[in-house]
């Protein structure tokens, strides 16, 4: 544990908002050990599919991407896809930009087929959301 750790979410709430200071300076080694031990204790109180834990996987996989370690990040992002689809739902706006970060990380690493198969995806789910809302505003019109 970084700045140790009592266990219980405040705790974890507070060493993410130390890790997200962490991450804005760049201090990314400190960033990621706070954001780690948060996840710990998220996982053990929330379980491994809250929302929470899915938002830690991203801040380490975007520090891995940040630093780096491509493979981690790819690994990290698809579990904070697994979690979010689970949390949130398939078609919810932390899908779409996690799917984004995919694309990207592939982009970079000059997978391109995999990467667009990422943003197509997202965009997918964008246009999706699109129709639904202007449905429902059509429906509330009528």
């Amino acid at each position: 544990d970084h700045f140790g750790s009592d266990d219980n979410l405040e705790v974890a709430s507070t060493l993410n908002s130390i890790g997200l200071v962490l991450f804005n300076q760049n201090i990314y080694a400190l960033a990621k050990g706070c954001f780690v031990d948060s996840l710990r204790v998220r996982c053990k109180f929330l379980g491994p599919n809250h929302r929470d834990v899915a938002i830690l996987y991203y801040n380490i996989a975007t520090i891995c991407l940040e630093t780096g370690d491509d493979d981690q990040a790819i690994q990290l992002y698809k579990e904070t896809l697994r979690v979010e689809r689970n949390a949130l739902g398939p078609q919810h706006q932390d899908v779409i930009l996690t799917l984004q970060h995919l694309g990207l990380v592939h982009q970079q690493r000059g997978e391109l087929d995999l990467g667009l198969k990422y943003f197509t995806k997202a965009l997918e789910i964008e246009r999706q959301r699109s129709r639904e809302d202007a449905t429902a505003t059509s429906s509330h019109i009528a």
